[in-house]
């Protein structure tokens, strides 16, 4: 799906800008749900995720083909629905949904750390083009940051009720479960060999087999993680842990001045954390190394990716760390999402809404530009 996913010409997007917002006046409402009103440059923003989201499925979907000739995405249904009127649906949903949240996220006193979602906005409504495709579709800039803050609130308002101290936090036994079924600890070397001139799979294979054996023979892995990846000092050594390892540095680091009270951290930088692919820790080759034995070194192959791994797997409870603060909410969402969700989906039914039928015809599914 290449939606938002290229710069777009800005004059092409004006172009389009008359025709989709002729009528749109700023600051309408478009629709009200509870004492939240929608204005019609939000409502826009949420028609436009959900085209989005629609075309996804489209393109997903067996029963058509989005790169065939004269293809079009108006002659295709889903869930039995014509697709001008899914998205309309969905972007209805999606509005009912924004204002149920802002109910509980203003009655819990939710906040988010506004001034780093700016600094995100900024540079992806500049950089990749998004000001383009959204002020074409009757977004504002002021629209578009207003619905960030909003996801990001959003998420912190369910994550706060499942954490330590919050209404329905999990118990220490719930994420001590979690760990042991879904996550595992490792220490890794990684080849690429498909990003290689030349490269190829056994190539790799030897490589790593060599460092295998040198570990079985008493050297170290943090010696032979440095000769890997060409680590000279400590100082490299940190810069290069920190964009390879899944215990990033905004996990790591300390406060610089001395009174303050240090973050939580892991003891060991160089261990990875890896999870099955309902975690937000993915790794291909999960079930090959929860099959490993501790302390057990293995090479193993990614033959897709055209990776070959050396890995050493390592006992993921020697460190509280992972199971109480790193994991703590990629665990809930493991635990909770499904059935948080279905709870919202009941209250978001419980909201009485009002729509504002002349506000929401002046946006046509078919003049949504998408950048294409």
């Amino acid at each position: 799906m290449k939606l938002l996913r290229c710069v777009i010409a800005l004059c092409l997007a004006l172009a389009m800008l008359a025709s989709l917002t002729a009528c749109h006046k700023q600051g309408e409402v478009a629709l009200t749900v509870g004492d939240v009103e929608i204005t019609s440059g939000l409502y826009s923003y949420y028609l436009v995720a959900a085209d989005s989201e629609a075309k996804q499925i489209i393109d997903d979907s067996e029963d058509y083909d989005s790169t065939a000739k004269n293809f079009s995405y108006y002659k295709t249904t889903i869930e039995g629905v014509k697709f001008e009127e899914y998205v309309k649906n969905l972007a209805l949903k999606k509005c009912r949904e924004y204002a149920a949240y802002e109910i509980l996220i203003k009655k819990a006193g939710t906040t988010a750390e506004e001034d780093s979602i700016k600094s995100m906005v900024d540079f992806y409504w500049e950089t990749y083009g998004f000001k383009a495709i959204y002020e074409a579709n009757g977004v504002g800039y002021d629209t578009y940051l207003k619905a960030n803050i909003h996801e990001a609130k959003k998420s912190e308002y369910f994550l706060n009720i499942y954490r330590k101290g919050g209404e329905k936090a999990l118990t220490e036994a719930e994420r001590q479960k979690a760990v042991d079924e879904h996550y595992a600890a490792i220490y890794s070397i990684e080849y690429s060999w498909g990003s290689e001139e030349g490269g190829t799979e056994q190539k790799a294979k030897e490589k790593l087999d060599a460092y295998a054996e040198r570990l079985k023979k008493g050297e170290t892995f943090e010696k032979l993680y440095n000769e890997h990846n060409d680590i000279k000092d400590s100082s490299d050594k940190e810069d290069n842990t920190s964009s390879t390892t899944s215990n990033t540095s905004s996990d790591s680091q300390t406060s610089s001045d001395s009174e303050q009270e240090k973050e939580p951290a892991p003891k060991d930088e160089l261990l990875n954390v890896i999870g099955d692919e309902d975690t937000g820790y993915t790794f291909d080759l999960f079930s090959d190394v929860k099959a490993m034995k501790k302390d057990e070194i293995k090479v193993i192959s990614d033959a897709e990716n055209k990776i070959v791994y050396l890995v050493i797997k390592k006992d993921i409870n020697s460190d509280s760390y992972y199971r109480d603060v790193q994991l703590e909410d990629d665990i809930i969402s493991l635990l909770k999402e499904e059935d948080f969700k279905k709870e919202m989906d009941e209250y978001i039914d419980s909201l009485k809404y009002t729509v504002n039928k002349y506000a929401v015809n002046q946006f046509k599914v078919k003049k949504i530009y998408d950048g294409q």
